[in-house]
């Protein structure tokens, strides 16, 4: 009844045995793997492998709970590399199942063979090459509340294939076969690239492009592939994350990843991405899950880091090269660019029916921080303000933009063909192609834009407020209050952590937010704080801006000017960097050749 209850820890179904024996198979230098199971994996499951195999004194003590040859200490606990070191695999799986081991050593004339056949163990001499095999029967026969609790063949099958696979890409040197009900599932070759084993497995779509990640800093080593927006999903089960090459769940490291992302895919989708984390094993503790499927780190602030940098940086630099949103962007032919924010309604909020309001909530700003329309780059002195109610409706036209030698308009000459379709997209035409933008996405794109680039460089300017907002300041933040508090005053906000109260005053806002605005923005972030994410200085940034480009940008819905419309149409022709998305990751444009549209219509 112990050995039962034990068992039923590491033993939970069938996808728990696969698992355990392809580990030690690993453990044992496998570098050819074979699995067989049929139905769920309950009544039946093969392992073969030809790794170094046990000795016939090693079978008799394979199946003793505890019994392992990968530690020989207790200090070799803090520096586990092996994929399996308590040695209860093995004897918790002879203990709910009717099992059969057969193995073999280099040096040994003979096989071994041990097995519970007749309910009794015994060991007879057998025939097999170097290396083991495992067979498995009636999982759970002494165990029928656990048995019965199994899902259906095809859940169990699909638990099964889905461990599998996680084990064949955590080392694709080991070539694997599998077999479900004597079909074949995927077979891969020995000495593969990741890619290629990517490939095999059908993890992502055929037509996903990678992206390499090679990234080390602080003994702490990144690699893998990551699939290049615009592709994303709607769950992160295409998010395979390994520590040491043990396939693992950690909320904190996929949340990296998935803000690594952002604005090159939508909020709230997920990219897909296998992704190997190296570092010292005395780093990592793997011993806090019967399973081994969760960890816990040391330096579990800097792996975070290190693992946003790594996957960042591979999307910027593709993005400079090779547009990692797989768009062609507009190229016309004829000459002529600009680079400025124009339209009239650049810096005002616009509701979904085209009302105009004030972006900025004048009654919390100081008198000297009024908006100068006569500005012609739409601000005042070294500080960003937004128009107020009463100057909102005005025109901000492409002539009050401050030209520079690199910045040139285009004319009515060069202008290509455009038009607004629904009061929501724009349709631009080409000499070869025509494209489709999202007026509210591209507008936003030019915005942030103009912003980050007028940013570049310069520090934050502060506006105090004359009331000043407070807001619940979490508990959890306690330890890491200054570096946070340190980071938002780099942004111009100015703030006081009241920890008698456990509240956040907020004395003071960057200079282009509104009050409100700003305390949305504070509220998100600390949220997130709560959750493991510590932002960085430069995020920080990028997030206040996303925001405020959002807000201010054209919706859909509004109706354009043909003014507005070729001054929106100016602006994104002239970017080279628009990455083909909004600052959020969400398209915004789909080019369609000639000859696309030909096949549309069977020309």
């Amino acid at each position: 009844m112990v050995n039962q209850i034990a068992a039923g820890e590491v033993v939970i179904q069938p996808c728990s045995v696969l698992k355990e024996l392809i580990e030690n198979s690993i453990d044992a230098g496998a570098t050819k793997i074979d699995v067989l199971f049929y139905g769920s994996g309950a009544d039946q499951l093969e392992v073969h492998d030809n790794g170094m195999g046990m000795s016939s004194e090693d079978l008799h003590l394979c199946i003793e709970p505890h019994a392992t040859s990968k530690i020989t200490s207790v200090d070799d606990l803090y520096q586990v590399m092996s994929c399996g070191f308590r040695g209860e695999a093995l004897a918790s799986i002879a203990e709910v199942s009717a099992f059969e081991i057969t193995s073999k050593v280099r040096t040994s004339k003979n096989a071994s063979e041990i097995s519970n056949k007749s309910g009794q163990i015994k060991v007879i001499d057998a025939a097999r090459g170097t290396g083991t095999s495992v067979v498995i029967k009636n999982l759970f026969h002494n165990v029928p509340v656990r048995r019965r609790f199994l899902k259906t063949d095809r859940a169990e099958t699909g638990n099964n294939l889905d461990i599998l696979r996680k084990l064949a890409l955590s080392r694709p040197w080991v070539g694997i076969s599998v077999k479900h009900d004597d079909k074949i599932c995927f077979e891969c070759e020995e000495d593969q690239t990741l890619a290629e084993r990517t490939k095999s497995l059908e993890v992502f779509e055929k037509k996903s492009q990678f992206l390499e990640v090679e990234y080390e800093k602080d003994k702490i080593k990144v690699s893998g592939i990551c699939v290049a927006p615009p592709q994303h999903h709607g769950n992160a089960k295409k998010i395979q994350l390994y520590i040491n090459r043990r396939p693992i769940k950690d909320k904190a490291l996929t949340q990296a990843l998935v803000r690594a992302y952002s604005s090159y895919i939508p909020e709230r989708r997920f990219p897909g991405a296998i992704i190997f984390l190296e570092m010292p094993a005395i780093d990592v503790d793997v011993n806090i899950h019967p399973t081994k499927s969760e960890v816990r780190f040391h330096r579990s602030e800097e792996v975070f880091k290190v693992l946003y940098a790594a996957v960042r940086s591979v999307l910027v630099d593709s993005a400079q090269v090779d547009d990692a949103c797989d768009t062609t962007p507009l190229v016309y032919k004829k000459t002529g660019m600009i680079r400025t924010v124009p339209m009239n309604r650049s810096y005002g909020g616009v509701h979904e029916k085209g009302e105009q309001q004030p972006f900025l909530e004048k009654s919390f700003l100081e008198p000297e921080k009024a908006y100068n329309a006569n500005n012609s780059n739409g601000f005042s002195g070294s500080h960003q303000n937004f128009p107020n109610e009463s100057q909102s409706n005005q025109t901000i036209t492409e002539s009050q933009f401050k030209e520079t030698e690199t910045v040139k308009s285009f004319s009515v000459d060069t202008m290509p063909k455009c038009f607004q379709l629904l009061n929501r997209f724009i349709v631009v035409e080409a000499d070869d192609h025509f494209e489709i933008l999202d007026q509210h996405a591209v507008h936003e794109r030019v915005l942030f834009n103009h912003l980050l680039h007028d940013e570049t460089g310069k520090e934050f300017k502060t506006q105090h407020l004359l009331v000043p907002t407070s807001l619940p300041f979490p508990t959890e933040l306690h330890d890491v209050s200054n570096d946070v508090k340190n980071d938002f005053e780099s942004m111009g906000f100015e703030l006081n952590w009241q920890e008698e109260n456990a509240s956040l005053l907020i004395l003071g806002i960057p200079d282009f937010l509104s009050a409100s605005k700003a305390t949305i923005i504070l509220e998100e972030i600390l949220n997130e704080l709560t959750d493991g994410v510590l932002p960085q200085k430069d995020e920080l940034k990028k997030h206040i801006l996303h925001s405020t480009a959002c807000r201010a940008a054209i919706k859909a819905g509004d109706a354009l000017s043909t003014e507005e419309l070729n001054n929106i149409v100016s602006a994104t022709l002239s970017m080279d960097d628009t990455q083909g998305c909004c600052p959020h990751g969400r398209n915004s444009s789909w080019r369609i050749s000639i000859e696309e549209a030909n096949l549309m219509f069977n020309r």
